[in-house]
């Protein structure tokens, strides 16, 4: 079985590392070879050099005109599919397929963003980009949706041909810190995801500022990359008028072994997104146990269960900062926060999630 993986580019985020973790199940697999391939310029942040050790060829191009034009024949002969994960990929895939009929290829799509309004760095974003790709999923031969409310999307858009495979976690490189010390003086909230209007760091703020309003004692910690200076501004203003300068971190992107140690100090997760996939901060909490408090949007409602994990809230009523004060003050986030670990270890793990990547890829052959 040979397998190109066709990607944006190697930067170490979800939809890439959801990839990355099945790449790295299949090298462990006998007759199986995997190859990559990238559309764009990669930045500092990737997974290259991991992948690389792991004696897997990458082919970097810095257009899809460059990547279908540099291979010949002989060497698409030689591949038997093709997994890709955005629009520029399933472009490729689609020209590839139509040139080399032996090909199959499925799509893994890990939000309705990614077929509804396609955010690809200005490349036929809008109305004719969602059209198109909803289009070349309908010609791939699986189309593969991370969360039930990704399934129902795509149905409604009458792509048959589509399944359900969760995204998974993938725990090898999280250190284990067993005389952890966490706060005795306070409540550490700590929200993961790049700084943008989805995220909703506005909702943490808000939230915040209530809660020692109400006399708690409580703290935010926010982790990830600006690539919207305007929103970040607004949030600087906010903290500045409402005087929360004592009360927010802001950390920036960190790599994976800093991520687990701040993870590891905290109390509680938020997530209140206005839309998701499914995404990996809150598995990746749980790890740590903390219980999550996230909207009630996408993919969350399958990772957060109430009661189970965490609480959801909607985050357009304001009486959800009630619902929080009181999962705090009850101490129910920590009763919570013993079960969590076993949630996301028993049904959200990269390998259960590879396992069911391996066994499309042999179905897609046979």
């Amino acid at each position: 079985m040979n397998i190109v993986f066709i990607l944006p580019s190697l930067e170490k985020i979800a939809p890439v590392t959801v990839l990355v973790n099945i790449i790295n199940f299949l090298v462990k697999q006998e007759n199986v070879k995997v190859q990559i391939i990238t559309l764009q310029h990669t930045p500092k942040n990737n997974y290259k050099n991991e992948l690389l050790e792991k004696g897997i060829t990458i082919y970097e191009y810095l257009s899809l005109k460059d990547a279908y034009k540099d291979k010949n024949s002989t060497f698409w002969n030689s591949i038997d599919i093709l997994h890709i994960n955005s629009l520029k990929p399933n472009i490729l895939a689609y020209l590839l397929q139509k040139k080399y009929r032996h090909l199959k290829s499925l799509v893994t799509i890990h939000s309705v963003e990614k077929v509804d309004y396609v955010q690809s760095r200005g490349f036929l974003k809008g109305s004719f980009g969602y059209r198109l790709n909803a289009l070349l999923c309908k010609k791939r031969d699986k189309v593969v949706a991370v969360s039930l409310d990704v399934l129902e999307y795509l149905k409604s858009m009458n792509i048959t041909n589509s399944m359900l495979i969760h995204n998974g976690i993938n725990f090898e490189g999280f250190k284990v810190y067993p005389n952890v010390q966490k706060s005795q003086n306070s409540i550490e909230l700590v929200q993961v995801g790049i700084l943008n209007i989805n995220k909703n760091q506005f909702y943490s703020l808000r939230l915040l500022k209530n809660l020692l309003k109400k006399g708690l004692k409580v703290k935010l910690h926010l982790l990830g990359g600006v690539k919207d200076d305007n929103y970040k501004n607004k949030l600087d203003s906010y903290i500045v008028q409402h005087k929360l300068e004592e009360s927010v971190l802001f950390y920036g992107n960190v790599e994976v072994s800093r991520l687990t140690e701040i993870l590891s100090t905290k109390d509680i997760l938020l997530m209140p997104s206005y839309s998701e996939g499914l995404p990996l901060s809150p598995l990746e909490g749980y790890f740590y146990e903390l219980p999550a408090i996230t909207s009630k949007n996408g993919g969350l409602k399958e990772v957060n269960i109430e009661g189970k994990t965490g609480i959801l809230i909607d985050i357009e009523d304001e009486s959800s900062f009630k619902k929080v004060e009181l999962f705090i003050r009850s101490g129910e986030y920590i009763e919570v926060s013993k079960n969590v670990k076993h949630f996301v270890e028993e049904f959200f793990s990269a390998e259960l999630m590879a396992k069911s990547y391996y066994k499309l890829y042999n179905s897609l052959l046979k």
